[in-house]
């Protein structure tokens, strides 16, 4: 009964197992993006080629002090991601427990994510991720030992010259979405942790960014060269 409990806290919804069944089903689907997939990372593609992330972040360092624009497809966005979680890796593989990451910008809004395998997650070594994982178990045990689809959705904006996910933006697991700011309170960790794959990887050390304009072409990026 404890654990129907905190699993309504997480979702907000009324207090019956078989709702709370529902939303654990829920959670556990994975997107049609993934399906019949192999279980291995997956390299975006996209029509141009999308520019592997050393390029973009080229670009921009060596253009001149000044305005700049910087057009990025939803692949760049992939692109700049995997190379954030695999800065730290020698041979520049994503971690072993994610196994496909895939952007998608619709109108105004964001939504990113990965397929983690939470059965390799629980084979890590202890960190705020694995933590934040294990509290998620706690909450829902039935998604022990599978693969996941962790993501979030929202609308980026600019504060002090690097991006951020508006206040009403969500978490995605499987196929329920939770107000971000509710996890983060239930799972004890900051927002901040939740949202930086999104925030910090749309980060470049050359640029204060002015607006990110979001289409279905892809981000639109303006700001000034340091």
């Amino acid at each position: 009964m404890k654990k129907i409990i905190a699993l309504v806290a997480l979702c907000s919804i009324g207090l019956t197992t078989g709702i709370a069944y529902f939303y654990v089903q829920r959670a556990s689907e994975l997107p049609e993006w993934y399906v019949d997939k192999p279980a291995q990372p997956i390299t975006p593609v996209a029509s141009p080629t999308p520019r592997a992330a050393s390029a973009i972040q080229e670009k921009i360092k060596a253009a001149k002090p000044g305005a700049i624009q910087e057009q990025l497809t939803a692949a760049e966005v992939d692109n700049l991601i995997v190379a954030g979680l695999t800065k730290s890796s020698a041979a520049k593989v994503l971690p072993a427990a994610v196994k496909g990451i895939k952007t998608q910008i619709q109108q105004d809004q964001i939504r990113t994510g990965a397929i983690v395998d939470l059965a390799e997650v629980e084979r890590m070594p202890s960190s705020p991720r694995t933590e934040m994982m294990s509290r998620l178990l706690k909450i829902m045990p039935q998604l022990r030992g599978k693969p996941i689809y962790i993501g979030v959705a929202g609308k980026l904006s600019v504060q002090d010259g690097q991006p951020q996910l508006a206040p009403d933006s969500k978490l995605q697991i499987g196929k329920v979405e939770l107000p971000l700011n509710d996890v983060a309170q239930q799972l004890g960790v900051s927002r901040s942790a939740l949202e930086e794959h999104v925030t910090n990887y749309l980060q470049f050390r050359n640029l204060d960014i002015e607006n990110i304009d979001l289409t279905n072409q892809g981000a639109m990026i303006t700001g000034k060269k340091k």
